[in-house]
């Protein structure tokens, strides 16, 4: 009989990379697949793609319907990746985020959550070599009024936009403050097809913010990471730098909370560093 030390290793990491690319098939949209749109997708023969089917069902983390023939994960599978959520929560994923954040642009990074018209900071990161904000974790702000809550709102509907606010005039902090419920509709409206949420001096005068949705496995909107400026730092160039930067962040936590993120979500720390010392467009 053939001792598994002998097989060679790369031949064990071919199959074993083909296993992963088939398992990759499956998403929230197609969790039932026929064998030969899985090799389809994963870009293999179908021959080779049924063996590796019969593996991962003999394993048990994949089930076959005996009906349709189709593939859909196991309840072991389901149950191996609980075991990761498990061991990961909001702050664990996103502190080294905010401080790599922190570490490549020296700007203030938050993460903060929504709680009923609030957002509340539950994450800082200080700003490095600029004046400090006399603001810190657990500090609360009128949701309308900062990037953090806008984004965070965009997430409802307008009905249970009207139930939250009863009236059309909101609270103005500063001139720039969006001041009624209509306006505030017509800004979420932007941020539900950007992605990203922009605070303009809404919060605090001199002070510009860009934010993005932090989602966790089911794709609810738990949390949101921003990004914070001095105005004096502010061009165009930056701010779209930074605009791009907070979405990749906030989706790289989304990942690592079991979301299921776009093509060009990162994967990591370093993929993220390396982004933004490629793409970064400079500031003041």
């Amino acid at each position: 009989m053939e001792n598994v030390s002998s097989i060679s290793s790369g031949v064990a990491n071919k199959s074993t990379l083909k296993a992963i690319r088939v398992l990759g098939c499956f998403s929230p949209e197609k969790p039932l697949l026929s064998a030969r749109e899985i090799a389809k997708l994963a870009r293999l023969p179908v021959s080779t793609t049924h063996r590796i089917l019969a593996a991962l069902v003999h394993g048990e983390l994949l089930e076959k319907d005996k009906e349709s023939l189709e593939y859909c994960p196991s309840v072991k599978l389901y149950s191996i990746g609980m075991l990761y959520l498990m061991k990961t929560d909001l702050i664990s994923v996103s502190s080294p985020i905010l401080r790599k954040i922190n570490e490549l642009t020296g700007e203030i990074v938050n993460v903060s959550v929504l709680s009923g018209r609030n957002a509340s900071i539950i994450l800082r990161e200080e700003a490095k070599n600029t004046p400090r904000f006399t603001v810190g974790v657990g500090s609360v702000f009128p949701a309308h009024s900062c990037a953090i809550g806008k984004s965070l709102l965009s997430e409802l509907s307008d009905d249970q936009i009207d139930t939250l606010y009863p009236e059309d005039t909101l609270l103005k902090l500063t001139p720039h403050t969006i001041g009624s419920k209509s306006e505030l509709k017509e800004e979420l409206d932007k941020i539900r097809k950007s992605g990203v949420a922009i605070n303009s001096e809404e919060n605090f005068l001199g002070v510009k913010s860009y934010a993005s949705i932090i989602r966790n496995c089911t794709g609810e909107a738990i949390a949101a990471l921003s990004i914070s400026l001095w105005v004096y730092k502010w061009t165009e160039e930056y701010g779209l730098s930074l605009s791009e930067l907070v979405r990749l962040g906030a989706g790289l936590a989304s990942k690592q909370l079991g979301y299921r993120c776009s093509e060009d979500s990162m994967s990591n720390l370093e993929e993220l560093a390396s982004w933004w010392n490629k793409n970064k467009l400079s500031g003041f």
